[in-house]
């Protein structure tokens, strides 16, 4: 695959660039190979990560070990204003990919303005925790896309807009044929004193994040059921805004965050209502000596996945760091959901992860 050759030579550049393994003078290697010159002001590091995982809800019961993750970044600075970060992404169940690949550019016109372009995750959301499962405001707001934008601040304030390719239609391309529609955040970060910040982030359409997916998967089941019936289902979708807000305060070795991500509108897909979904999470982490992080957290979520995300969650885990490059973590989650048609609530759901994490 021409992609993964790519990166495996920049990463080995880097590498002997890195060990200070020169086949030429400093001054013939500048003039012959600058992206080699380049690449000496680059860090490169790796993760890798094994989880083992326990479910039960009712009678149904699962267990499973996982190589859950390996990554690589590549990242750094290639000129005095210019910054460039790639990471190069395998996760359980997934293709190979590039994860992320983007730049930053320092204006020297104006200072604290950043042109930031690529692959890159939109700043609409913190999602601070230091356990072992994602918070349920990640899973509904975290968004990746090719994008680009303009970020200007200094230690104090943040703010910026980026617009983006709406991949949701893209998803759909062979159901309709309407172009991709562009989608556009923003966010604003205010950090008035150290170790305290608050942010606020506007999304154009909650429905290209955590719910991308889920939208694709419900028109296949609404084309499949009208199918037998001899009926077409056409396409139809009508997005709804969402906004974040949060805050994350560090005291020592206490760290402690809250937020809350919600659309403003209701979702119409193919004609029906999906509801106003939205999730909220507040997260504490305490580094009770240099190797040991205890850390629990409160969330919720609602109109959000009803069969997949709880309404209610609480969750509390702690972190060994036994090596400088080595940690292995624990966590336990007791979930309820929604109520169901009836009134009553489904089983509880109760799961047990450990994770073996190396990075260098």
């Amino acid at each position: 695959m021409k992609k993964p050759n790519i990166m495996a030579s920049a990463l080995c550049a880097a590498a002997v660039a890195a060990a200070g393994q020169d086949a030429a003078p400093a001054e013939e290697e500048s003039a012959s190979f600058p992206l080699l010159s380049a690449a000496k002001e680059l860090e490169l590091s790796a993760t890798l990560e094994v989880t083992a995982g326990w479910t039960k809800q009712g009678d149904d019961k699962d267990f499973d070990v996982n190589f859950d993750t390996a990554e690589i970044d590549l990242g750094g600075k290639v000129s005095d204003r210019l910054s460039v970060a790639v990471a190069l992404l395998y996760e359980e169940g997934e293709d190979l990919c590039f994860d992320s690949a983007e730049f930053e550019y320092e204006f020297a016109e104006v200072e604290g303005v950043v042109l930031h372009g690529g692959l890159l995750y939109l700043p609409f959301g913190t999602f601070e925790t230091a356990l072992i499962s994602d918070p349920l405001t990640l899973e509904l707001g975290e968004i990746s896309a090719a994008s680009v934008g303009l970020k200007w601040g200094d230690d104090v304030f943040e703010a910026g807009a980026y617009v983006f390719g709406g991949e949701l239609k893209g998803d759909l391309e062979d159901y309709t044929d309407d172009p991709d529609d562009a989608g556009y955040a923003a966010f604003a970060k205010l950090a008035p004193a150290e170790g305290l910040s608050f942010s606020a982030a506007f999304l154009s359409d909650i429905g290209e994040a955590g719910l991308r997916d889920a939208i694709a998967d419900l028109y296949d089941d609404l084309s499949k059921e009208a199918e037998k019936e001899g009926l077409d289902v056409p396409w139809s979708y009508d997005g709804a805004p969402a906004v974040n807000l949060a805050v994350v305060a560090e005291l020592d070795a206490l760290t402690a965050s809250a937020e809350w991500v919600a659309a403003l509108d209701d979702l119409e897909i193919c004609g029906e209502e999906a509801g106003k979904p939205q999730a909220w999470a507040v997260d504490l982490a305490w580094a009770v000596a240099d190797d040991w992080t205890l850390a629990c957290r409160y969330e919720g979520s609602k109109d959000f996945l009803p069969e997949e995300m709880p309404e209610t969650q609480l969750a509390a885990g702690a972190e060994w760091a036994f090596d400088e490059h080595a940690s292995v973590a624990l966590e336990y989650a007791w979930g309820r959901f929604e109520k169901d048609e009836e009134g009553e609530h489904p089983d509880d759901r109760h799961m047990v992860t450990g994770k073996l994490a190396v990075t260098f």
